[in-house]
């Protein structure tokens, strides 16, 4: 905790410093003329963000945002992490970055290997995360406190192999990316399954989704492992599908995360690539950055000029991007729309 509250410190110091907030600089697209490349921020001062690489800090994946804007991340703990036992750590924040909470969920993994993890807050404030080590979803209160887990590791309906992204709908449904089953899971808000939907294989390999998010229509959009984005109706029935391996517009290398922004459009954290790319709600390819910074300290303390890979993202309603990335320290990175950087802090277990 106490490498916690340092690193959100440190962020309050760097934001009202102004040392965050630079805009990125533009280069020349590679890829068409519709597209525009950015580059990572310029560097940024970490001193005091120290990661020691014997240690396992655990990984940040999941990140959502509630109604009043605030930020939480879910990151995976290892055993002996810290000081903590296998589980989950949400952290609360408010939208500049300044740490309002820490919660651990309950562990329960079959190993003490930590996972993605995906996590979404409905309208009340309830916070649902995805544990696929235990094969659950857990629920907590805005207050932090485990009011239900749902599930355990199995292929029936609502049960879960490697559970992965996690969205809520206007009607408060919850659909769950059952990566390891191949399928979307559809439940109420008390963990009734009221759907199960195969997704078809790709390249002929199972399907692996991972992001997940739905619109105000009730499609559903996928962010599939398998190198493919997935558009399905309301009732489960694939619309459309795009992708394949590779760096240009409208490839991808490991896509994780997904999210809607205000005007429908689809960001997608392709994680391999180190990029976001943006595209419209039918898949056109409209823009794509850079994440992450040089000059951040990596696992050995050393400065390191790597870009950030990111593992999840979300969109405020007034369309910032938050972004999750990194390994020791973790970082959320927030974007202007067009994909320039407004700000940076450490999320950091401690």
């Amino acid at each position: 905790m106490k490498a916690t509250l340092a690193c959100a410190a440190l962020a309050s110091t760097l934001l009202t410093s102004g040392l965050l907030g630079a805009s990125t600089a533009q280069q020349q697209p590679t890829g068409g003329a519709d597209i525009n490349d950015h580059a990572p921020a310029a560097a940024v001062s970490t001193t005091g963000v120290s990661c020691d690489a014997t240690t396992d800090y655990g990984d940040a994946n999941g990140i959502a945002l509630d109604a009043q804007g605030n930020v939480y991340t879910a990151l995976g703990v290892a055993a002996g992490a810290g000081g903590s036992a296998a589980g989950v750590e949400v952290q609360k924040w408010s939208p500049m970055g300044h740490l309002l909470a820490t919660w651990t969920t309950p562990g329960g993994h079959r190993s003490a290997v930590h996972h993605p993890v995906g996590i979404a807050v409905d309208v009340h404030g309830a916070i649902y995360v995805t544990d696929p080590n235990a094969g659950h979803i857990d629920k907590l209160a805005p207050t932090g406190r485990v009011t239900a887990v749902w599930g355990e590791t199995g292929t029936a309906p609502g049960q879960f192999e490697n559970p992965a992204g996690v969205t809520i709908d206007r009607r408060g449904d919850v659909y769950v990316a059952d990566k390891g089953n191949s399928r979307v899971q559809v439940l109420d808000a008390a963990g009734r399954v009221h759907a199960v939907w195969r997704l078809s294989p790709w390249l002929r390999q199972p399907s692996r989704p991972s992001g997940i998010a739905v619109d105000v229509h009730g499609r559903v959009y996928i962010a599939d492992e398998t190198i493919r984005i997935l558009v399905l109706s309301p009732h489960g029935t694939t619309l459309r599908a795009w992708g394949s391996k590779g760096s240009k517009p409208d490839e991808f290398r490991h896509p994780v995360s997904i999210a809607l922004d205000p005007q429908g459009r689809l960001d997608i954290a392709d994680k391999l690539n180190a990029r976001i790319q943006q595209f419209s709600g039918t898949g056109t390819p409209l823009t794509r950055w850079a994440t992450g910074t040089t000059g951040w300290f990596n696992a050995h303390n050393a400065v390191s000029d790597q870009p950030a890979f990111p593992t999840g993202v979300a969109v405020a309603a007034n369309g910032t991007i938050y972004t999750l990335a990194g390994w020791c320290p973790s970082r959320v990175q927030t974007f202007t729309p067009a994909g320039h950087t407004i700000a940076i802090w450490p999320a950091t277990i401690g």
